[in-house]
This record gives C-alpha cells, sequence and structure tokens, in this order.
C-alpha cells in the first residue's frame, strides 16, 4: 500500500515540476519579450503584464504545493522538539489530517469562488477570470492529495524508527 501511495506522490510531484518548469519558462519568455518590446520597440504587448501576473499567481501557488510534500515551509518547531518521539510523531501525523480537512475546505469553496468567476473576463486578455482564481483550489488539491501521501507513509516511517 505504501509503495502505491509513494509511487502516485512522486507522479503528483512529477506534475507539479512539469507545470513549474512550464510556468516558469513562459514567465522568463515573456517578461523579456515585454521589456524588449517595450523598451527598444516602444511597442508594449498589452496583454503581457496580465499573463505575467496569472503565471505568477499560478506557479506561487503550485510551487507552495510542491514545498508541502515534503514540508519544506518555514516554521518553527522548538516546542515540538521539546516533546518525546511518540508525540512528535503524533503531532505531525495530525497535522496532516487538519492539512486534509483544510484542503477539503479551501477545495470545495475555491472552486465555488472560481466558477462564480467564469463570466467576468480579464480586462487584456479577454479570458474568463475562472483561470487566476482556480488556482486557489488547485493548489490546495496538491496538498490535500501530499498530506494524504505524508500522513499513510508516517505509519511506515514509525514502523522503521522501532
Amino acid at each position: 500500500m505504501v509503495k502505491i501511495v509513494k509511487k502516485f506522490n512522486n507522479g503528483v510531484t512529477m506534475v507539479e515540476k512539469v507545470l513549474l518548469v512550464l510556468m516558469f519558462s513562459a514567465l522568463i519568455v515573456l517578461g523579456i519579450l515585454q521589456v524588449l518590446l517595450r523598451s527598444v520597440f516602444k511597442a508594449p504587448l498589452a496583454w503581457s503584464e496580465g499573463m505575467l501576473t496569472y503565471l505568477f499567481i499560478w506557479s506561487s501557488f503550485v510551487g507552495a504545493a510542491m514545498g508541502m510534500n515534503k514540508m519544506q515551509h518555514f516554521c518553527i518547531d522548538a516546542l515540538v522538539d521539546l516533546f518525546p518521539k511518540i508525540v512528535r510523531y503524533l503531532i505531525e501525523q495530525m497535522i496532516y489530517v487538519l492539512l486534509v480537512v483544510i484542503s477539503i475546505f479551501v477545495v470545495y469553496y475555491g472552486t465555488k469562488l472560481a466558477l462564480a468567476q467564469r463570466m467576468i473576463l480579464m480586462p487584456t486578455i479577454r479570458v474568463t477570470m475562472m483561470w487566476p482564481y482556480l488556482s486557489l483550489p488547485f493548489s490546495f488539491l496538491l496538498i490535500g492529495l501530499h498530506s494524504i501521501s505524508n500522513f499513510i507513509c508516517g505509519f511506515e516511517r514509525k514502523e522503521e524508527e522501532q
């Protein structure tokens, strides 16, 4: 079971990496193009600033989800380190459960919010505002998947420690 979960989690991580590479590549190319056209040719692209903003938003949220996979976000664990290993393990597992609950909430209400924006068009790109709003529930879907995976794999880590 744990091997399947690890394989699935690695697949999700690979999707995140591919998305981030594509988004950052587009950010770099579009940013250079925008500066070049504005500075050299005095003919800026009207839509590039909006697209850069929304690509940045998406890459930030996908990157945050990727960081959650390995719990690489900033934390202050001085208090938790004072507890015995079993208590630290239980706290870690409770955090994963809490993250799954929060993720379900954000995915549900974030999707409702995004769908409510589908009739509003972005001013410069003329694409529905649903797409930038979907970055939040999408990233929390990934966070939820990573949290479930880390919760299940936590049992294996616990058995290895004993």
